[in-house]
């Protein structure tokens, strides 16, 4: 079933709204921080550098290792290595993938609930603070 067809012309727009307010208080609230990452997120930065550099997956000492997952460094090493090191650049990155995950909300709403369940569960998911804070 094609979710987008299941829906009326008002559904589709509550939806269209729900995702550009999702995208909004997300960009606002992201732009908004300009801490520099501490703890765990200045480890995944420094392998996020190493990694854009071209040395690989290494630590601060320039040794190799696997104490952390690749995958996230990995995507914030393409990050820097289009944008540069580049922190708005993440921010808005993450604010892409928070408006993903209502875009996806929204798509399992509609197939398993129907056009109205899956447009409140858009709205719910655009303004619930733990998916954007």
């Amino acid at each position: 079933m094609n979710f987008w067809n299941g829906l009326s012309a008002l559904q589709k727009i509550i939806l269209a709204l729900a995702l550009l307010l999702a995208f909004a208080i997300r960009l606002f609230v992201a732009l908004q921080d300009h801490r520099l990452p501490a703890k765990d997120a200045a480890i995944y930065d420094r392998l996020a550098m190493s990694i854009a550099e071209g040395k690989g997956y290494r630590d601060e000492r320039g040794a190799p290792t696997a104490v952390r997952p690749p995958l996230f460094p990995y995507f914030l090493a393409a990050i820097y290595h289009s944008a540069g090191h580049n922190y708005d650049a993440v921010r808005i990155a993450h604010t892409l993938l928070s408006e993903l995950t209502v875009l996806l909300i929204a798509i399992w709403g509609v197939i398993i609930f129907g056009g109205c369940a899956g447009c409140l569960a858009a709205l719910f998911a655009a303004i619930y603070p733990p998916f954007y804070a």
